[in-house]
């Protein structure tokens, strides 16, 4: 008696059903095995889990908040300037008046224009921190 062997049909089926299932759902079995998330970080990509993405978003965020908080300070000190600009004129209005305290003007002239490079210096580089772009999410 001779057995005929019949080729398996069924578990081909089967088998190709999971090949068609694994293309059709490729991205949402890769986000599932993996739990990543694709993000950019100073223009690089990088994947991380949820958790480290959010961890990151909440110290950028406290980041931002310290230089929201810098650029009030800075409004703040540029007022104060401003305010000593006008004392600045005065001064040397009530100078013109009184050549005797030429020199000691002098001096507070020099101090008062270092005052304002040094906040010319600390307005800029709060403006290029501003300015960058730390975490971008792709998707």
């Amino acid at each position: 008696m001779e057995e005929k062997t019949s080729f398996p049909y069924k578990t081909l089926i089967w088998a190709l059903v999971a090949v068609i299932a694994l293309f059709v759902f490729k991205e949402q079995l890769q986000h599932l095995l993996t739990n990543a998330e694709e993000f950019k970080v100073f223009g690089i990509e990088i994947k991380a889990s949820k958790e480290q993405v959010n961890k990151l978003q909440d110290a950028i965020i406290s980041y931002e908040t310290k230089i929201t908080d810098l650029t009030s300070q800075i409004t703040t000190q540029e007022n104060q300037i401003q305010s000593l600009y006008d004392v600045k004129i005065q001064l040397e209005k009530d100078l013109a008046k009184c050549p005797s305290l030429e020199k000691n003007t002098l001096l507070f002239n020099s101090q008062l224009n270092k005052i304002f490079e040094n906040s010319d210096e600390i307005k800029t580089k709060s403006d290029k921190l501003k300015n960058v772009e730390i975490l971008k999410r792709t998707k």
